[in-house]
């Protein structure tokens, strides 16, 4: 009867990685916000357009 709660130990060990799966999911979150501010670079980009043609020409 004494063997039967030491398996159940090692269940619970196989539980702990399960939590672990959850961090890198977190992790993919952030480079989403990211792509954000690329949308105002073209802006960006688009105002200094004038300014490069006139040193271009």
């Amino acid at each position: 009867m004494a063997p039967i709660p030491v398996q159940a130990s090692p269940i619970l060990v196989r539980v702990a990685p399960i939590p672990v799966q959850e961090s890198p999911i977190l992790v993919q979150v952030p480079p989403i916000p990211v792509q954000a501010p690329s949308i105002p670079v073209q802006t960006f980009l688009a105002y200094l357009s004038p300014y490069y043609n006139q040193t271009y020409s």
